[in-house]
């Protein structure tokens, strides 16, 4: 009985050891992520000239593709009924 509880202790012991090097580490990268200095490297957009921002090309090529011919509009919706349901659905059920 005794030789059991000193393992379990030992067993305690290593898994709170563990446990304190995990909270270590995730402290230190914590830690390091929000004290860390801002990247220097330069922030660059794509910049376009007037005539490229005026300039439309649409490729209608794609209509001319055999699937997209052969392609339909969807049927009609199915109408709702006009009533769905009870109008207090809170209300207790009157036999």
């Amino acid at each position: 009985m005794e030789q059991l509880l000193s393992q379990q202790k030992k067993r305690q012991r290593v898994l709170t050891i563990v446990l304190g090097i995990l909270v270590a580490v995730i402290g230190v990268v914590v830690w390091a992520g929000f004290f860390r200095a801002p990247s220097s490297l330069p922030v660059s957009f794509p910049v376009a000239s007037e005539s490229e921002l005026r300039q439309v090309n649409i490729n209608f090529s794609v209509f001319e593709n055999p699937i997209f011919e052969t392609l339909r509009t969807p049927p009609d919706p199915i109408p709702l009924p006009e009533q769905v349901g009870r109008n207090n659905p809170f209300a207790p059920l009157s036999p």
